[in-house]
C-alpha cells in the first residue's frame, strides 16, 4: 500500500533530520572545545515587547537568574538561533523559525536539547504551551546559549529572538550574547 507524505510533513522531516545531524556534529565537538577553548563572556543584552512579554531582566543581585513576566497567554511562538563570529560575520549555525511549542512537546527535540534545557530551567519549571500568564525565572543563560558549541578559539555572538505570530512587534523577547572562547593557556 503506497503511503503519501505531504509537502509540509517531508519539509517538517527533512527540518528535523537537519537538526538532529546538526546536534549531532555539535555533541561529537563538545570534547573538542573544552579541551581547546573556555569561553568567556563579554555582554549580554536582552530586550522584549513590553506587550506580551511585560519585562525582561536580570534578577539584581543573582549571578545567572532572569526573569521575565509573559502577559498574555502565548498559544505560540517561534524562535529563531543563530551563532555567529564577529571578526568576519560569518555564520557558524542558524536555526529560523523553529516552532516553539513543537520544540517544548517533541520528544525528538527534548533528547537533542536536554542539556541546554535543563541548564535553563529553574525548580523544574518546564514549560509548555499555551504559556501561561505569569512571572517566569532562567538560570545560566549563557551557558545554555554558547554550551554545547563546536567553534575554536574567536570572538563570537549568539543570537536568540522569539516571536509570536499575533505580536505586531518584531520579536516578544531576544538574547544577545557576545563571548571570546579562549585557548585553555591563555587563561
Amino acid at each position: 500500500m503506497a503511503r503519501w507524505i505531504s509537502f509540509a510533513s517531508l519539509k517538517f522531516t527533512m527540518t528535523l533530520h537537519r537538526m538532529y545531524f546538526l546536534w549531532i556534529f555539535v555533541l561529537l565537538s563538545v570534547e573538542q572545545v573544552h579541551m581547546n577553548g573556555i569561553p568567556v563572556i563579554e555582554s549580554v543584552e536582552i530586550n522584549c515587547d513590553h506587550d506580551y512579554v511585560e519585562y525582561f531582566k536580570k534578577v539584581p543581585n543573582q549571578d545567572e537568574l532572569y526573569t521575565f513576566r509573559v502577559a498574555k497567554k502565548a498559544a505560540s511562538f517561534s524562535m529563531n538561533i543563530e551563532l555567529r563570529s564577529v571578526k568576519s560575520q560569518r555564520v557558524l549555525y542558524e536555526l529560523k523559525r523553529v516552532d516553539g511549542c513543537q520544540f517544548l512537546e517533541n520528544q525528538f527535540y527534548k533528547k537533542m536539547f536536554v542539556e541546554s534545557y535543563n541548564t535553563l530551567v529553574v525548580n523544574n519549571s518546564f514549560f509548555k504551551c499555551p504559556i501561561a500568564p505569569k512571572v517566569y525565572y532562567l538560570k545560566n543563560l549563557t551557558n545554555a546559549l554558547i554550551s554545547p558549541t563546536f567553534h575554536p578559539t574567536g570572538h563570537y555572538q549568539a543570537f536568540v529572538q522569539i516571536k509570536m505570530a499575533e505580536s505586531p512587534s518584531p520579536f516578544i523577547m531576544e538574547i544577545l550574547c557576545k563571548y571570546k572562547s579562549l585557548s585553555v593557556d591563555k587563561k
